[in-house]
């Protein structure tokens, strides 16, 4: 139901397994069924809503002492710092990933790991080529393209950050090639070969992708450097108001920074959105039960270990 777009069916259904789940105590169908509910409110965009969830995975996880789902937690907890620009809960979520025995960290999740931490140092303006070496190594070996595409992307950014427009667009190329029929991937790349293109003085070349459809933020750099004001704002705005989501410090940290570049560069005032509201946050089925049951336990560990 989730993957042919009857979300809020999919999420009823689950909804229910987590009832069932709680009643008979069984904490690893609990923590998968909480995994799959988390990355189904994806298609809502509600940052703030999925983090909680997998914050009860986590927290549910570390009381059963189940390692595979604890690893995939701290996965998303890295992923979610970095998406949200929380810089200092990226480190700690990478350390405790890599700080996990080996079985939990296959190569292919240690892609991901580094790839993340490779973004964070990107997005603080850092040299990351070390971590994107080394991110590609594990991506290569695992055969995992999508974590490979997505290194060959965050290169593409590392090369305009440093000013280096024709190893960027060779970067978003790879990565364009490699995105097949994912439409929003495509135009993700496209977006950075676009900016790189308009980074070089290839101006027709941008205005070309741009014209064919590429992310918001990109749009508006690449409109803004083809001297266009008026669409560069609208995108610019646009941009701004998809990446808020639910308002700091639940928003895409990345996308909210690029628009407001491109705003501030035009002179033109930030939107006025609504702020964060945890009363607006989607309550999780059960919630208090399945907070119960994870006490529960961990008095058990804590009457266990005193014994």
């Amino acid at each position: 139901l989730g993957q042919v777009g009857r979300t809020p069916e999919a999420l009823s259904l689950l909804g229910a397994s987590l009832a069932a789940f709680v009643q008979t105590r069984h904490a690893p169908s609990l923590c998968a069924a909480l995994i799959h509910y988390a990355g189904l409110l994806r298609d809502d965009r509600q940052i703030a809503a999925k983090l909680r969830v997998f914050e009860l995975a986590h927290d549910l996880a570390a009381a059963s002492d189940d390692q595979e789902t604890l690893a995939i937690a701290r996965l998303f907890l890295l992923k979610h710092s970095v998406d949200t620009g929380h810089w200092e809960g990226a480190e700690a979520a990478y350390r405790a990933f890599i700080a996990m025995p080996a079985a939990q960290r296959t190569t292919a999740r240690r892609a991901t790991a580094e790839r993340l931490y490779a973004k964070m140092l990107v997005g603080q303006g850092k040299d990351a080529t070390m971590a994107l070496h080394l991110a590609l190594e594990l991506a290569t070996e695992s055969h995992a393209a999508h974590e490979e595409r997505s290194v060959y992307a965050l290169w593409g950014e590392l090369g305009l950050q440093q000013g280096r427009a024709d190893a960027a667009a060779q970067f978003f190329l790879k990565a364009l090639n490699m995105a097949g029929h994912d439409a929003q991937l495509a135009a993700n790349y496209a977006g950075g070969l676009a900016r790189a293109l308009a980074a070089m003085g290839r101006l027709d070349e941008a205005r070309a992708l741009v014209e064919r459809g590429v992310s918001r933020h990109s749009a508006a750099a690449v409109y803004l450097a083809l001297g266009d004001q008026k669409k560069a704002a609208h995108h610019a705005i646009d941009a701004y108001e998809t990446a808020w989501a639910d308002g700091p410090p639940f928003a895409f940290w990345w996308e909210l920074q690029q628009a407001k570049q491109v705003l501030a560069a035009l002179g033109v005032p930030e939107p006025d959105l609504e702020p964060f509201d945890m009363a607006s946050v989607r309550s999780i089925p059960y919630e208090k039960q399945i907070r119960a049951f994870i006490e529960e336990l961990s008095a058990q560990n804590r009457a266990a270990a005193q014994a």
